[in-house]
């Protein structure tokens, strides 16, 4: 089977209509993966920023985890034990008030009888 001039143009014609409807459509899909693409930039961007941003509080956050460890436990133990000791000493007089109350108002009474002796030696 011979094809003549005619029928190749034609057939070439043909593939050329074809091959254009196929081309607009690779254009359209190139345009599409073009616009995904510019949003995935973005995407990218706003990540590099967060991660910037993540980097920056783990920096903050180890110093913080420093400095509390480092300068605020000490000094708060430190505290804790003045407090400690106080309410210990506080806690183990506490029994010897109660007695010194006692022996005040006894002081007190004698002083108050021997105070009334020597109005009347005095007298």
């Amino acid at each position: 089977m011979n094809l003549s001039k005619e029928d190749l143009l034609a057939i070439s014609s043909l593939f050329d209509k074809r091959f254009d409807r196929i081309d607009r459509q690779f254009e359209k899909i190139d345009m599409q993966f073009a616009a995904v693409n510019t949003r995935m930039d973005k995407v990218d961007s706003r990540i590099d920023g967060l991660e910037a941003r993540m980097s920056g509080l783990e920096t903050w956050q180890r110093r913080f985890a420093l400095v509390q460890e480092n300068e605020v436990l000490p000094q708060l133990r430190s505290i804790q034990e003045c407090y400690v000791s106080t309410f210990r000493r506080y806690k183990d007089y506490s029994d010897r008030m109660e007695a010194s109350f006692e022996d005040l108002t006894l002081v007190k009474e004698v002083v108050t009888e021997h105070s009334g002796k020597l109005s009347q030696i005095l007298a």
